[in-house]
């Protein structure tokens, strides 16, 4: 069975113990546990091309605008920011320090990793092995 990809965009997003917490309009909330994330990453609009590019997790800073890929044990998100008054950037990072595990960043590998061996990576993020 192929994961489900969301694609969402919340007002607002907290950072809390074991979970973000997504706000939407109309008091409706979403939770993702932490424990969800196997490998996230930035997608980002260059400045002058204009063309959408993943940086390695040593680029990222928090003026970066975009969106935020997450690949997770059961479904995939892609999360968009430009509701949230915070950059893609800065919620990358506060997601980062919050998470605790997770493989975050960008490198070539991952995209040929998750086509082909994601159950293997999910394997080794939740068996401590990374």
């Amino acid at each position: 069975m192929e994961k489900r990809t969301h694609i969402i965009a919340p007002l607002s997003i907290v950072f809390q113990e074991k979970a973000m917490l997504l706000l939407y309009d109309e008091g409706i909330n979403e939770e993702i546990p932490y424990s969800e994330l196997i490998i996230v990453y930035l997608a980002v609009k260059d400045k002058y091309t204009s063309e959408i590019y993943m940086p390695c997790i040593s680029e990222v800073s928090s003026d970066m605008d975009g969106y935020i890929l997450i690949y997770g044990r059961t479904v995939d998100y892609e999360l968009h920011t430009y509701k949230t008054l915070k950059t893609a950037g800065e919620l990358f990072i506060e997601l980062a320090q919050n998470a605790r595990q997770g493989l975050f960043g960008y490198e070539p590998w991952i995209e040929e990793l998750r086509l082909y061996s994601f159950e293997e990576a999910e394997m080794l993020i939740f068996s401590g092995q990374v």
